[in-house]
């Protein structure tokens, strides 16, 4: 970036001689339009922190990329397959939109894209390699993808009402209860206690609820969520990564009233009932509902997005696609 001027230069040179200093390499085509490798990496590493995030590795743990398994895939190959997908829709978008007249011209798009690129994600993609012409490429397509939906929200071509609203929550949310016996503090990250004793509270505490003893007697006296003070009544959530995935998991695993094995975490090892969703009216008294209006905005988005998808030439570059390695 510090050289910029000195590089622009050398590529007007190396153009007048015909010959190009710059890596016009391509991942894949859609339409015929090519996605540049230095687009695709932008994909990819917003891909990579994704996975880590959710698996809750660190950047520095160079052994999870050779050594995890998901869902029967390397965790190579999903970031690449992930990457190439978001990338791939995110160009159909694109196209779709300059379809409909939406352009890249304008001091607004300027404004957006500069704004954008001082964004805190932009400057951890940049420190991770991602280079201007690929941020720039990628938030190009971010820009004609809002525009694009907004003009449907505006036209009603994709729309959220009271009802919708109100069977989303009904069809994906739960309430579930649970009693925490940690082995790391939550606020200052000190062990409590080690896993084994943790698991073996666990398991005595799961065999007097088989005996009778009340669930929410034991949670009051027994866990240690230093959330149950203000949540008494348990959580309402969706598997939107709200909670850490294997509770997540386990809550969605079980039936109403049903109560489910040890159940580790990074906290420590939890004990899970599943209570009778509560009604949408009291969840709406304490909870921001905008986040279901998304959700359903955004199920809207893709599902046009996969027709789009349907009727589209995409044509993947394999031999520059198994270049792509993973640190």
């Amino acid at each position: 970036m510090k050289k910029i001027k000195f590089i622009s230069i050398l590529v007007i040179l190396s153009l007048l001689c015909s010959c190009s200093l710059i890596n016009n390499a391509y991942i894949a085509k859609v339409n015929d339009e090519q996605i540049k490798v230095a687009e695709y990496k932008y994909y990819l590493e917003v891909a990579k922190f994704s996975i880590m995030a959710t698996a809750g590795t660190s950047a520095d743990d160079s052994s999870f990329w050779s050594t995890t398994d998901i869902n029967g895939k390397s965790a190579i190959d999903i970031v690449k397959e992930t990457a190439l997908d978001d990338a791939v829709k995110a160009t159909i978008i694109a196209q779709q939109a300059k379809k409909e007249g939406i352009t890249l011209k304008g001091s607004e798009v300027n404004t957006q894209i500069a704004n954008a690129k001082k964004s805190e994600l932009a400057v951890y993609l940049k420190q991770k390699g991602v280079t201007d012409e690929g941020l720039t490429l990628a938030l190009e397509k971010a820009y004609l993808r809002a525009k694009l939906f907004e003009k449907y929200k505006n036209n009603n071509t994709i729309s959220v009402t009271d009802e919708s609203i109100n069977s989303f929550y009904n069809d994906n949310y739960l309430t579930v209860k649970h009693i925490l016996f940690l082995t790391t503090d939550p606020s200052t990250s000190t062990v409590v206690r080690s896993d084994e004793e943790a698991l073996l509270l666990a398991n005595d505490t799961i065999a007097k609820i088989k005996s009778g003893e009340n669930f929410d007697e034991l949670a009051k006296t027994l866990s240690e969520d230093p959330g149950l003070a203000s949540s008494p009544d348990g959580y309402t959530i969706t598997d939107n990564g709200q909670m850490v995935a294997e509770f997540e998991s386990a809550a969605f695993s079980l039936q109403v009233n049903e109560v489910s094995a040890p159940v580790k975490t990074s906290y420590g090892y939890h004990i899970l009932k599943r209570e009778p969703l509560i009604p949408f009216e009291t969840f709406r008294q304490t909870n921001n509902i905008s986040d279901i209006a998304n959700a359903i905005l955004a199920d809207a988005e893709d599902k046009l997005v996969e027709e789009w998808k349907a009727s589209t030439k995409i044509e993947k570059n394999e031999s520059e696609y198994n270049k792509i390695s993973i640190s």
